[in-house]
């Protein structure tokens, strides 16, 4: 003889199973969603299912023995699978040296390498992508940069624009040292002092 089961609790199985039911419907419709043909000839074919995830208010951290090393947040984030990349939007990156923060990077939109954890940035003339190192007040304008982690530096891509406190340089290429705080700027550079 099988148990009576209260009636409350039949009720709140049932909700479960329909929530299951309505999920794993959900999940195969959003897989079938990413399901596309590849077609060699009309008669023959191959499926392709594409493991592609985004995500509004991402968040990433890389910590380490010392602390945070790299702390990443985006408005929106797309992760895709057949290239290693993270597309975000609204991107902004802090890296830390012994567990503080030593520069800020932000910019309209980015992409980082999952493969070897670079990061390129870029953003419209009136909207460039900046990077800010933190401990000398510096602040750099570029209409690319690049962050290259295993030399912890940032290079521009095209013209930079360098300013801090009194004064503003410009130069055809840059590159920054998050654990010196150094800016070389080269190529046509150009120092407008502002007393």
């Amino acid at each position: 003889m099988v148990p009576e089961v209260p009636q409350h609790l039949q009720f709140f199985r049932r909700i479960l199973l329909a929530v299951a039911a309505f999920g794993g419907v959900l999940v195969v419709g959003l897989v079938a969603e990413h399901v596309s043909r590849i077609s060699d000839s009309p008669s023959r074919g191959t499926w392709e299912i594409t493991a592609d995830l985004s995500l509004t208010g991402f968040r990433m951290e890389e910590v380490g023995a010392d602390g945070p090393h790299v702390q990443l947040s985006a408005r929106q984030a797309r992760l895709t699978e057949d290239n290693h990349r993270l597309l975000a939007d609204g991107l902004s990156v802090t890296f830390f040296d012994r567990g503080s923060p030593a520069a800020t990077l932000s910019a309209r939109s980015g992409e980082v390498n999952l493969d070897d954890n670079s990061i390129n940035v870029s953003g419209p003339p009136d909207n460039p992508a900046r990077v800010e190192l933190l401990s000398g007040g510096i602040t750099v304008l570029a209409p690319g940069l690049t962050w290259d982690p295993a030399s912890r530096t940032v290079r521009s891509v095209g013209a930079a624009t360098l300013s801090q406190q009194q004064f503003t340089a410009t130069g055809n290429a840059l590159e920054a040292n998050v654990d010196s705080q150094t800016v070389t700027l080269k190529n046509g550079v150009k120092v407008q002092w502002q007393p």
